[in-house]
């Protein structure tokens, strides 16, 4: 199951399958490879944290940020990505369902980017209850989504399947980690790939 009852294991399983092959930098266009840059301070939010990135890709954020922190686990839907090699020192955990999985231990920062508009729009609520059991009190977020005038085509290319693209209000987000608890330390347009954001639980 891919969120629960109203996920599918076949629709799940293809998720898996279109992201073992669209994962790769080639895939990622001109999108800032080290978007945390645009939170002032972001060293400090991960020198020596136990630190957790989902949907790490091919690592353009992992290979800069692992070195800062104490620990570094990633966890993806995909086996093979979390099989290559830059992620063996790190933990790995494969994600099954947002709704029940959980990794076993909270994390000091949680960060994850260019992934919330891949989100089926049913997986946002399921989604952050997973970023929520994850961070213990005082952790830092930092992640993501659209920039707030993105081409057409960004938030247009297909049925919002988990595969393409999914729009999301930005201030549902914002609603929904508000709700968890989260509170918004800072925000920044990078541009129209990436609109970052700073949020913390507070201790």
């Amino acid at each position: 199951m891919a969120t629960g009852p109203t996920g599918a294991m076949a629709e799940w399983t293809g998720r898996i399958v279109w992201w073992r092959a669209h994962h790769v930098v080639s895939c990622q266009g001109s999108s800032p490879a080290h978007p945390f840059e645009a939170v002032d301070g972001w060293h400090r939010c991960f020198a020596g944290r136990d630190a957790l990135e989902i949907g790490p890709g091919a690592g353009r954020q992992a290979a800069a940020l692992m070195p800062h922190c104490q620990t570094y686990t990633v966890a993806d839907i995909v086996p093979e990505i979390l099989a290559l090699p830059l992620y063996q020192p790190a933990g790995r955990f494969q994600i099954h369902n947002y709704r029940t999985d959980r990794i076993g231990r909270t994390f000091g920062v949680i960060s994850f980017w260019y992934l919330v508009h891949h989100l089926r729009a049913d997986e946002i609520d399921d989604f952050f209850d997973f970023i929520a059991a994850h961070a213990h009190e005082g952790a830092d977020l930092l992640f993501n989504i659209p920039g707030p005038t993105p081409p057409h085509t960004l938030l247009a290319e297909g049925p919002g399947d988990g595969r393409k693209t999914t729009p999301h209000d930005p201030a549902r987000v914002c609603d929904t980690l508000t709700a968890r608890g989260f509170t918004l330390r800072s925000e920044s347009v990078q541009d129209y790939s990436s609109h970052v954001m700073h949020w913390t639980k507070p201790a």
